[in-house]
């Protein structure tokens, strides 16, 4: 099972070199957040990090949006269909971004965003071209409507109106284009299934991740506190590819999530649960934290379901060891064919080899040689070097560079952290080209030697 983040390559703090290189960054990698209607507070500073895939995504809905569909779905993360919260991909963020664009490219088009908040209006603004917005009341229904009417009634004329939702919108305006940004909210996605137009947002890479806590921190008088590699790189295998708790600026907050998790996972006491969990039937209340969605192609309107991150695969593992008096036959026929149970079975091989690992052995070690280094018909002699591991209750778990290779290899079973090394898999297993399509480009062979 392979696993981000890959080795630690520099700390984003102490690092003046990187400093410098990514404040000539900051202007195209950073926008300053637009005075919008959000459902909820936007909580890193004045500044938003600008993804890589905003502008594929603009595009995308523009399409659609061209092509005559009346409601386009910007959605995400997570996999539960039974969630009450929104997810922290960054989907609000989104809804800023293109905002920007739309009134930079199409300033004859009239804006009017809305957000929503527990299944009521909670603002309104209109934005004609790029002049200063105009609030409209909300606190009657009545003159929230004959206002809206009002403005597109005066655009009606030679004007273009878009509306703009942020949150699972309650009305719709039947005769108007809609761009919809919220977490998977099954009732709205079965409404416009139809359409065929929502669009599912990617998790962040940790790469993207490391680059927004250092360009965040720099983008101008922001007052935001740069995240260490250490505290990201244990954020990012404990809630996955999220960024509102990988980013956070309160501490508080992501101590929260994660207890959220631990107790959610003690939910989950059965295959039952687990199967239900995964198939997103609706047994009980299931945490958004969970379970992720992913698209699985350039269109994003496809999507697979997975565990969220190496911290929930490990806890849900445990957990129903434990309920099955430790039963792993029963679990890994439970997880043949789910492909959303991939990372589990993954981690049961892994706990076996560990615990077979920490029950002392002998290895035998042979270095690896590319084809590509050897003569042609002539017999390399490859030295073969042993491992003692000596028998003990627990592994002797360790950080990269706390253990030296002669320590290595002797005593206890030395394991080390999770969150530091890839998978074997990741070296030795073909890759997918980036395009997403189904062809494979070439095998690792840089990696695939034992050093």
């Amino acid at each position: 099972m392979s696993r981000e983040p890959p080795n630690k390559k520099r700390k984003v703090v102490d690092a003046p070199e990187a400093v410098e290189a990514a404040s000539k960054q900051i202007t195209e990698l950073t926008e300053e957040l637009p005075s919008l209607p959000f459902a909820y507070r936007y909580r890193n500073g004045k500044f938003f990090y600008v993804r890589k895939c905003y502008e594929g995504y603009y595009e995308l809905v523009k399409k659609m949006l061209d092509d005559g569909k009346p409601w386009v779905t910007v959605t995400g993360t997570p996999g539960g269909s039974y969630c009450m919260q929104s997810s922290g991909i960054g989907k609000s963020v989104f809804y800023a971004y293109f905002f920007n664009r739309l009134r930079e490219r199409e300033p004859n088009t009239w804006i009017i965003a809305i957000s929503f908040k527990r299944e009521n209006i909670a603002e309104i603004a209109v934005y004609k071209g790029r002049g200063d917005p105009e609030e409209i009341d909300t606190d009657v229904t009545s003159e929230t409507e004959a206002a809206i009417g009002k403005v597109l009634k005066e655009a009606r004329a030679n004007k273009k109106v878009l509306f703009l939702c942020d949150g699972r919108p309650t009305k719709i305006w039947r005769l108007n284009q809609m761009v919809v940004f919220t977490s998977p909210n099954e009732k709205w996605l079965r409404a416009v299934r139809k359409t065929y137009s929502t669009l599912f947002m990617p998790l962040w890479t940790f790469e993207e991740l490391r680059e927004a806590a250092l360009l965040l921190s720099l983008a101008g008088p922001s007052g935001v506190k740069c995240i260490s590699d250490d505290d990201l790189e244990t954020r990012f295998n404990t809630f996955g590819g999220v960024a509102r708790e990988c980013l956070s600026v309160n501490e508080a907050d992501v101590d929260l999530a994660k207890w959220d998790i631990t107790e959610e996972v003690k939910m989950i006491s059965d295959l039952d649960e687990l199967r239900n969990a995964f198939k997103g039937v609706p047994s009980r209340f299931y945490c958004h934290r969970l379970l992720h969605y992913v698209p699985v192609d350039v269109s994003a309107m496809k999507r697979r379901t997975k565990l969220a991150s190496p911290f929930v695969v490990e806890l849900i593992g445990k957990s129903i060891l434990a309920s099955t008096i430790n039963n792993r036959n029963m679990i890994r026929m439970l997880l043949d064919g789910v492909p959303e149970g991939a990372s589990l079975a993954g981690w049961l091989f892994e706990a076996s080899a560990h615990e077979a690992l920490q029950g002392g052995c002998t290895l035998q070690l042979r270095l690896l040689e590319n084809s590509d280094t050897t003569s042609k018909g002539r017999e390399v002699q490859r030295e073969l070097k042993e491992v003692e591991i000596a028998a003990t209750e627990a592994p002797d778990v360790f950080k990269m560079n706390d253990v030296s290779p002669k320590t290595a290899k002797i005593g206890p079973y030395h394991k080390p952290e999770l969150k530091q090394f890839e998978s074997i898999d990741s070296f030795y297993l073909a890759q997918m080209n980036c395009d997403g399509t189904d062809d494979i480009s070439t095998w690792n062979q840089g990696s695939r030697k034992i050093n």
